[in-house]
């Protein structure tokens, strides 16, 4: 057999297994391929699939959002940023109290202000409790400057 031959019958061949490899993928795609999955499995997989409640109201969803949203109005009670976020100062190797009680104090305030999740995991009321039991935990179990 002629090398030119070899070429166009190795071509030929190339095109009839991309074909069947096309056709096959046709098929599993039109259903007749898929796994069957649990009935538990395909309801959960159509209720997270966009699209799926074409009866959906936007605005009671909107609104239900709204419901969680932390009010906010100005920036009065912004805070305001440290000196060391704005590139002044250089790292202490030790941490006094009074220092720790700031970083507290300066980390909630952030979170209030920054952290989108905040009036949905608790707001004041579950946020307060867990800075209200750090301020404790460094009054009674560290020493006044701590590494």
């Amino acid at each position: 057999m002629e090398r030119g031959a070899l070429g166009k019958w190795l071509m030929v061949a190339v095109v009839l297994m991309s074909l069947a490899l096309c056709f096959s993928l046709r098929v599993y795609a039109w259903g007749q391929g898929r796994a069957n999955w649990d009935e538990d499995v395909q309801k959960i997989t159509n209720l997270n699939r966009p699209g799926y409640d074409r009866d959906l109201d936007m605005e009671a969803m909107k609104d239900e959002f709204a419901k969680f949203l932390y009010p906010f109005g100005s920036l009065v009670d912004e805070p305001a940023p440290h000196r060391e976020a704005l590139g002044f100062g250089l790292p202490k190797r030790i941490i006094s109290k009074q220092e720790a009680l700031e970083d507290v104090e300066h980390l909630f305030s952030l979170l209030k202000y920054g952290y989108a999740g905040y009036q949905y995991f608790g707001g004041d009321e579950r946020f307060q409790m867990a800075k209200q039991r750090m301020i404790e935990e460094l009054q009674t179990e560290f020493p006044d400057e701590f590494p």
